[in-house]
């Protein structure tokens, strides 16, 4: 859920032109100007627009943009359709399930690595990618009854 409404316009047009139009008064802009003039004029900028295009193309390499968005419903496609900034200027990385195998193997190292000893590490390891998959299925996880016996979580169903 967006608190700003103009969220996906304001990330479209830094992902496109790099600045917000209008985000600084005007006095704002000549201070940032004045504090960057003496490495924009090394590169060659001596105008006020040379100076203002040189901060801006300073903040695009030094800016990193991290957006997460769920892909059900057609939120997400109507965004990407009317802002394409979000498309066409970033890496999507779709996040899905991991194998089963994965997630062992995972839950392995994991408590590999924090030295824990236990007779029953297989019983201790496979609930890891079972309630893994809960958490993807958050129907099921609301149905299931949990107790606990030993200290061994035991689902039943």
């Amino acid at each position: 859920m967006l608190v700003v409404c103009r969220l996906p316009e304001l990330v479209n047009n830094i992902l496109t032109s790099g600045m917000v139009p209008a985000l600084f008064a005007e006095d704002e802009r000549d201070s940032l100007m004045g504090e960057v003039m003496s490495d924009a004029q090394a590169t060659g900028a001596f105008s006020k627009d040379q100076v203002w295009q040189y901060f801006v193309r300073r903040c695009q390499s030094n800016l990193h943009v991290v957006l997460s968005m769920s892909p059900v419903g057609e939120t997400l496609r109507t965004r990407c359709r009317n802002f394409p900034g979000l498309v066409n200027n970033t890496t999507i990385d779709w996040f899905t399930a991991w194998p089963e195998q994965a997630l062992t193997i995972v839950a392995e190292v994991s408590i590999a690595e924090n030295a824990v000893r236990l007779l029953h590490l297989q019983d201790v390891i496979a609930p890891f990618s079972y309630v893994n998959s809960l958490v993807l299925n958050p129907v099921a996880f609301t149905q299931e009854k949990w107790s606990t016996s030993d200290s061994i979580v035991v689902v039943e169903n």
